[in-house]
């Protein structure tokens, strides 16, 4: 195994999930709550922190062999590049890491005071010069070209990016490292989340009209998965859901997030959280479990206690993507990722992608879903819920739109 590959092995193995990573070489944890703006939780209006529209997030750090390794678990409050500058000043370095429930890969880092490179999206590159030359291998095994169908990452692009960090500061995140921020001598402060030009009133959260039916008919599926009195009986027979929406964007940079959509319903419901785990560490591995566990969120599909899992059969980037998916029931002492399964016969999933043109030369793609081998009993509820995804997802690309 050559150096780049225990690399991006070792990273593969690390804790991290959707979420901002931090790493700073040469500061210390009260320089980089300082330059993150960081403030006491106390000090944040609890509403504003946990509330139906939230502007601050928890910043958990820590000290590290070498600098500081700080993180939040919403994907919006990575630190601007001013930030990441301020940071790498006088001999010190700094790199961002950010996954979120858009599939927006983020990768900055600032080096001795300059702004080395920093991409919202890194693996859609399209000027690569704009790299650093000695991050440029490890990039290119998280690329995507856009101008060839069918091109995708050669490797897990959170991996890379955390072993481009490694590169800029000379530091090694380790499992421990990310142990030690779970443990009670971690600093947590409160920081604003991120806010982009002309948008610094509005909400994160998304008001999408389709999530009053969609969340209802989620609580219905889900009480049927939990088994409670009111829980429905299901005959056996069996139905299709099609569900179809034109959005903003190529179907390049759609198919990974609708792809692998289990749930977008947090852009609309602040309380509570999706959990998501499985895979192998692959994009499209097939026949791989993935899983999502509602918990105590308004989109309960998968039951308070369940599950969904879903696996992929068939991958043909950009168009098409094809997913075994069925509903979890815990089994009493044992692990989450080993569920019975609900249903008799798995249902499928199938996402295509189909893009054109507008007069403008605006380029939309028309999403649809087509859900099989569902209960019938289900069928009303499942079109009230992809309706709802999809409703979800036109709204994020038109608020990506007016970014730009």
């Amino acid at each position: 195994m050559g150096y780049l590959d225990e690399m991006l092995e070792h990273y593969k193995g690390l804790p991290i999930g959707d979420e901002s990573t931090l790493v700073v070489r040469g500061a210390s944890v009260q320089e980089v709550v300082d330059a993150l703006g960081g403030v006491p939780l106390d000090d944040v209006p609890t509403d504003e922190l946990d509330g139906d529209e939230p502007i601050w997030a928890a910043y958990t750090l820590t000290a590290i062999e070498g600098g500081v390794l700080a993180s939040e678990d919403t994907g919006y409050a990575d630190p601007p590049n001013s930030v990441l500058v301020a940071l790498s000043k006088d001999g010190r370095a700094a790199a961002v890491v950010r996954n979120n429930i858009q599939a927006h890969c983020r990768f900055g880092c600032a080096r001795d005071g300059d702004l080395l490179f920093d991409n919202d999206e890194y693996t859609f590159l399209t000027d690569r010069d704009s790299l650093p030359h000695d991050l440029r291998t490890l990039f290119d095994l998280a690329w995507v070209d856009l101008t060839k169908d069918g091109s995708v990452p050669q490797e897990d692009t959170t991996a890379v990016a955390l072993a481009m960090a490694e590169v800029v500061t000379g530091i090694r995140l380790t499992a421990a490292d990310f142990t030690n921020l779970e443990g009670g001598d971690a600093a947590v402060v409160a920081v604003r989340q991120l806010r982009y030009a002309g948008e610094k009133d509005e909400p994160r959260l998304l008001s999408i009209v389709e999530a009053v039916e969609g969340l209802a008919a989620s609580q219905r599926v889900g009480r049927d998965v939990d088994g409670t009195p009111d829980a429905r009986p299901l005959s056996g027979q069996l139905g299709s859901v099609q569900v179809q929406r034109t959005v903003r964007g190529t179907r390049r940079k759609l198919f990974l997030s609708v792809a692998h959509v289990t749930s977008w319903s947090g852009w609309c419901v602040a309380d509570g959280s999706w959990m998501f785990g499985g895979g192998d560490g692959e994009t499209y591995a097939l026949n791989q479990p993935s899983y999502g566990w509602a918990g105590n969120h308004a989109d309960q599909l998968s039951g308070s206690a369940g599950s969904i899992v879903s696996w992929f059969i068939e991958v043909d980037r950009p168009r098409r993507a094809v997913r075994g998916w069925n509903w979890g029931v815990p089994i009493p002492g044992r692990p989450g990722w080993e569920p019975t399964m609900f249903l008799p016969v798995d249902t499928q999933v199938a996402a295509t992608l189909d893009e054109h043109r507008d007069e403008t030369g605006g380029t939309w793609t028309t999403v649809t879903i087509n859900h099989d081998h569902l209960p019938v009993e289900w069928i009303d509820d499942l079109h009230a819920w992809w309706s709802m995804q999809l409703a979800i997802l036109e709204a994020l690309q038109e608020a990506e739109a007016r970014k730009k």
